[in-house]
């Protein structure tokens, strides 16, 4: 996972419950997140997770709402040698009244939004792109996760998009640098937030020196072109007609021919013009080329 993410999910595991409302919200929306990594038997639910932080972020907050929570530790066996074993957290609780549709109010569409992130959430490294996204299997899309995402997004004020996910199911997705800060702020995510605005500035910042560099490196040819041609003029001219040209424009025509590569300012230093001076010598210059014969181009 990238740094911008692990900031993400380091400050949403450690982020302060809340009122109830928003212990619910939270709690709900990492249920809805996990899908059918939660099982209910009996009157008790229960999730087998690898992911230490939402395990853990999961079963303070069914402590927290009473549900007689409890954890354990595992390992999980290798499905093959490729893949070895891993330790997993078991977390169990007694398995509360169905699920209630979140954004009663913007405190538990806020949590809830948090928890679904937490669980399923990706956060996109703003030097690259500007995204956060949430991947939902089948088994949570068939739970109405994405519908219940997408409500309480928009009860914060934030419209998502829907794609196919890359292992089946679905993909939600917030885009757009502003989208996406205004997003975390309201998570309370502080320095995701700080991290995210940086990385955007640095960015622009890269972006307009990129943008000036190639200004730059494209002027740069298109006078060393205009010299050479230049150049190429100022000696013909001098083999044609060097005897009538007025002093100011042999000076001019000899002065390119010695530097065809130099810009107009270090043509201008060299004749001891400005650079407006040497701009219109050279299209003197030109033009007598024109009117002599040696050239058709009348362009600097």
């Amino acid at each position: 996972m990238g740094e911008a993410n692990n900031t993400l999910r380091a400050e949403l595991a450690a982020h302060p419950p809340g009122r109830r409302d928003a212990l619910w919200g939270e709690y709900e929306g990492i249920v809805a997140a996990l899908g059918g990594a939660v099982a209910v038997r009996a009157g008790r639910a229960g999730a087998t997770l690898s992911d230490v932080l939402v395990a853990r972020r999961l079963y303070r907050l069914v402590t927290a709402l009473e549900l007689e929570g409890r954890l354990f530790l595992g390992r999980r066996p290798a499905p093959s040698r490729r893949h070895p074993a891993g330790a997993v957290v078991r977390v169990t609780w007694t398995a509360p009244p169905a699920q209630r549709p979140p954004g009663r109010t913007a405190a538990h569409a806020r949590a809830f939004v948090r928890g679904a992130t937490l669980a399923a959430g990706y956060l996109g490294q703003p030097t690259r792109g500007y995204n956060l996204e949430w991947n939902l299997d089948d088994s949570a899309m068939a739970a109405g996760t994405d519908r219940l995402l997408a409500h309480s997004l928009a009860r914060l004020g934030t419209t998502c998009g829907r794609a196919q996910g890359r292992r089946g199911g679905v993909r939600l997705y917030v885009k757009g640098g502003e989208a996406v800060g205004d997003l975390l702020v309201q998570l309370g995510t502080g320095d995701s937030v700080l991290n995210w605005e940086n990385a955007r500035a640095l960015r622009a910042m890269r972006g307009r020196i990129h943008r000036e560099v190639n200004a730059e490196a494209a002027n740069l040819r298109r006078s060393a072109r205009a010299g050479v041609r230049q150049a190429e003029v100022a000696r013909a001219l001098l083999e044609r007609a060097a005897g009538g040209l007025p002093p100011a424009l042999l000076a001019a025509a000899k002065a390119r021919l010695d530097h065809p590569e130099a810009s107009l300012e270090e043509l201008a230093a060299v004749l001891g013009l400005s650079k407006s001076g040497a701009n219109q010598r050279m299209r003197r210059l030109m033009a007598t080329a024109v009117r002599l014969g040696v050239t058709h181009e009348e362009r600097t």
